[in-house]
């Protein structure tokens, strides 16, 4: 039996053996694993690794990849998260002076009785913005733009949980049945409060698979607990307890929410 997480190890080293793809992650990020997100420098180098294929054709062609992910990070067409990071331009460099040495302009400072003496020119550093995308966020982008993953980058969508082609999110205004519903809650964040017709769709389709029952007229209404497990699971919840106060405690007023919703829909009251 495979262990998932042995395979996904297995797929990170061997992205890390790609030179062209490996020689954009640290060696302690390399050590890490499969990291939550990515600069788009690493992206690119994943999605298109220049050095497996014709590197006239390779290297543009991940550079292009990289600027356009930058270009929808600028307009904000893809979800990330920036920072400002300080980068290392020119390492600090012991200078020492030579009777060979013929350049002009030694630093009065290192200049004794008109002679030159050694000295450390300072490391000098940069600003530089830094974008860093989730996998969730580059897989809506890249779908939006009709391109598939790589092997790589499918890897990446793997570890992190990430479907494709992805789930993408839905318009509450637009959704009007069971399949819909569930589309929209698991594509949102959780802990979102439910509208009153979102909970009249979850309450007509228990009603529509039987989920209510009562021993007599008059006896409380009960809830089948099997239906709503099922249905809990549909919408991404561990529990099916996670329905009980949308779900109420009968189908009447489910009946009477659904008719209110779907007036105010149609403008019928």
């Amino acid at each position: 039996m495979v262990n998932k997480g042995q395979a996904v190890d297995l797929k990170w080293r061997d992205a890390m053996a790609v030179w062209s793809i490996g020689s954009a992650f640290s060696r302690k990020r390399q050590a890490a694993g499969w990291p939550e997100a990515m600069t788009p420098a690493q992206i690119a180098g994943m999605q298109r690794p220049w050095h497996q294929v014709d590197l006239k054709v390779g290297r543009p062609a991940s550079s292009a990849l990289q600027a356009a992910i930058v270009a929808a990070c600028d307009a904000n067409e893809i979800l990330h998260v920036s920072s400002v990071d300080r980068v290392l331009v020119a390492p600090a460099l012991d200078v020492t002076p030579s009777p060979l040495d013929g350049r002009g302009g030694w630093p009065d400072a290192y200049t004794i009785d008109g002679y030159r003496v050694a000295y450390t020119r300072p490391a000098k550093h940069r600003d530089v913005k830094v974008y860093r995308i989730d996998a969730a966020a580059f897989a809506t982008w890249l779908h939006a733009q009709g391109e598939a993953p790589s092997q790589h980058i499918a890897a990446w969508f793997t570890s992190q949980g990430v479907a494709w082609p992805p789930v993408l999110a839905v318009d509450a205004d637009t959704v009007a049945d069971w399949p819909g519903l569930v589309v929209l809650v698991k594509s949102r964040k959780k802990g979102t409060r439910w509208t009153e017709w979102e909970a009249a769709i979850l309450r007509a389709e228990f009603a529509r698979r039987g989920g209510w029952s009562r021993e007599a007229d008059g006896q409380p209404w009960v809830k089948n607990s099997s239906i709503q497990s099922d249905m809990a699971t549909e919408l991404g919840f561990s529990a099916r307890s996670a329905l009980d106060r949308h779900l109420g405690d009968g189908p009447d007023r489910g009946a009477a929410v659904m008719s209110s919703a779907v007036g105010a829909l149609t403008g019928t009251r």
